[in-house]
This record gives structure tokens, C-alpha cells and sequence, in this order.
């Protein structure tokens, strides 16, 4: 498909999934190579339960976790909605790249073993911490991601590449993950489509 311009909402770690990294001067490539290692990683636990474990309004936290080691967050909300007629609890650690696997590179099993691992010691500092969880609990969904570039603050500003890429004309890339995009998630995303707006339109 042939077009005068192209735009990649892809986050700057999977840029070259979609497009050959051929294209690229070699510098560019260990950039983008070496940012996509900088990432927060963010655990979770979803449980279903019928009423709250405790007052809907109150987080609950603790410093360190016995298995991760890492802070915890416990939170509840409506499951889907009022309409479901169940609380979600959640439970959720975060650590920066150094310390735990990999998700940009989850194809390795050493990877998902450690996946498993953590989530697996994250269930049991749950169901120690907040009583009453093991019991109520009616289904669980486990989760690990990756989170932006904010845990290193050298990741930041500058240090991120551009939404123009070098040496292909009319290539764009609009995500929270390059320069132009100003605080998080929507936030930033809606802050680099402005910028993208401006650069390509400057007179509309």
C-alpha cells in the first residue's frame, strides 16, 4: 500500500516489528534497542469477590513485599460496572527493568518461568496480607505489562527519540514513548497526536 505518509502508533519498542530496521542508520537502532529495555514492569492480581475486604475509598500498601521484595498496592473498584454486581481487588507490585525479567523478550522460557514466579509470590503476600481474600474470591486474572519509559529519569526529555525518524521522509510516530509526548498514557498520547497535528498540518 503505497501513501504519502505513514504513521506508526506502535510503542517504540515494537517500531521494528512493523518496519525493516534496514531502513535505519545503525545508530538508531541501538537507540531504539536499548530503549525498549527501559521500562517499569507492573504485576497484577484481579479478584472477583461479592462485597469489599475493606472501605472502598482506602488503598492499602506495604513497603516490601516478603517474596518480590518491591512495594505493594492493594485497591478495589466495581468489577465491570455497577451492573455485575462484584468488587474487583487488586493487587499490584512495579520494578524497574534491572531487577526482574524481561517482558520485551517474554519468547524466552527463563522469562516466563520468572513470570510465573512472581505472580505466583504475589498471590500468596496477597492472601497473607489482606484477610479474608482466599476465601471471597470468585475468579482471578493475572497479568504483567510494561509501563512507559518513567522509571529511569535519564529515559526522559531529550533522551527520547523523535516522533520523525531518521532517514525515511513521511514517517511519523505518535506514542507515549517518544519525545513530544508530555506525561502518561492518554495524556501523552494525546499530546504527541497535537504535536503530529501541527508538524504535518501547520495550516489547517
Amino acid at each position: 500500500i503505497e501513501a504519502k505518509k505513514a504513521i506508526s502508533t506502535l510503542p517504540i519498542w515494537d517500531f521494528f516489528k512493523v518496519i525493516s530496521e534496514d531502513e535505519f542508520p545503525a545508530w538508531y537502532r541501538d537507540w531504539i534497542d536499548r530503549l525498549k529495555k527501559k521500562v517499569t514492569h507492573v504485576w497484577t492480581i484481579a479478584y472477583a469477590v461479592d462485597k469489599p475486604l475493606w472501605p472502598m475509598d482506602m488503598f492499602r500498601w506495604t513497603p516490601k513485599l516478603k517474596r518480590s521484595g518491591c512495594f505493594g498496592v492493594f485497591y478495589q473498584h466495581q468489577s465491570y460496572g455497577d451492573k455485575a454486581g462484584e468488587i474487583q481487588v487488586n493487587l499490584v507490585i512495579q520494578g524497574n527493568y534491572d531487577d526482574l525479567p524481561d517482558l520485551t523478550e517474554l519468547q524466552w522460557a527463563k522469562n516466563r518461568r520468572e513470570v510465573r514466579k512472581i505472580l505466583d509470590g504475589l498471590e500468596k503476600d496477597g492472601i497473607e496480607q489482606i484477610p479474608g481474600l482466599k476465601d471471597a474470591a470468585k475468579w482471578q486474572v493475572r497479568t504483567a505489562g510494561i509501563f512507559g519509559l518513567t522509571e529511569s529519569p535519564a529515559m526522559t526529555g531529550m533522551h527520547r527519540p523523535t516522533m520523525t525518524p531518521p532517514e525515511v521522509k513521511n514517517l511519523y510516530i505518535v506514542s507515549d514513548t517518544i519525545r513530544e509526548a508530555k506525561g502518561l498514557g492518554i495524556q501523552a498520547i494525546a499530546h504527541a497526536s497535537e504535536a503530529l497535528i501541527k508538524k504535518v498540518f501547520p495550516n489547517d
